[in-house]
């Protein structure tokens, strides 16, 4: 386990978190356990267990992946490169 050491006065500790992981917390968690919530309400369950399973979702979803398995890694693209990706699929190329 870790302990944090005891910083001497006058000093700061600073946590830095990559836009990566937050962007996949926010897929996993939000939108995996969202979607799974969902599924369950449309399976007519009762609320009790699709709360739970939108617990349990994302938690499966993610050891899924690190497990090995053909899953990948859920990758967020920006924006701009997602347009121009379109654009040019389309045909579209220097519009986007």
């Amino acid at each position: 386990m870790f302990r944090a050491r005891r910083v001497p006065p006058g000093r700061y500790v600073m946590l830095v978190i990559p836009i990566s992981y937050i962007r996949q917390f926010i897929i996993y968690d939000f939108i995996g356990g969202s979607a799974a919530y969902w599924l369950m309400q449309k399976g007519h369950l009762p609320v009790v267990s699709a709360f739970i399973g939108s617990m349990i979702a994302p938690i499966a979803m993610k050891r899924a992946v690190q497990s090995g398995s053909r899953l990948r890694r859920v990758k967020a693209i920006p924006y701009r490169l997602a347009a121009q990706q379109r654009a040019a699929a389309h045909g579209l190329q220097g519009k986007a």
